[in-house]
């Protein structure tokens, strides 16, 4: 995602897992696959989060 609608440049929209809780970037309006477990998150399906890009 490349609009960051007036957050940080650190900042990113992500999925939050309902399955795993594992926490991924969101891909623009489209459902996404967790990483982790194959879950298909989408908007309505998972909790969408600010996290950080930076590696700590």
């Amino acid at each position: 995602m490349t609009d960051n609608y007036g957050m940080p440049d650190n900042a990113v929209r992500a999925y939050k897992c309902a399955r795993c809780g594992n926490m991924f970037e969101a891909q623009r309006q489209v459902a996404s696959t967790c990483p982790i477990c194959g879950y298909t998150c989408s908007e309505n399906l998972c909790n969408v989060v600010d996290t950080t890009n930076e590696d700590y």
